[in-house]
């Protein structure tokens, strides 16, 4: 049996949020970055995709606020059971 890392599962869950909260785009594949030992404060993992696509946004002539991006992505979070919480900072979606 194959499984697959957090990290990839992660990837797969935030890119099926992107796709969904932004069916209107081609969206890019999630970028999730893990987080230092000692920036643990921050999570586990942080998504940094919402300025990718604001800035996908602002090529089209449209500006969109990243930490609204943030929020329609975390919005459109499948249902899984690896995710405890999310929250923003600024841009960049904390995962834990």
């Amino acid at each position: 049996m194959i499984t697959q890392s957090i990290y990839d599962s992660l990837q797969s869950i935030f890119t099926v949020a992107l796709a969904s909260a932004f069916t209107d785009l081609v969206t890019p594949q999630a970028k999730l970055q893990p987080v230092a030992d000692k920036m643990a404060k921050f999570g586990d993992y942080n998504c940094v995709s919402s300025m990718d696509i604001s800035k996908i946004y602002k090529e089209k002539g449209e500006n969109k606020n990243p930490r609204e991006i943030a929020q329609k992505i975390i919005d459109n979070i499948p249902s899984n059971d690896i995710i405890l919480s999310t929250n923003i900072g600024n841009f960049i979606i904390n995962i834990w």
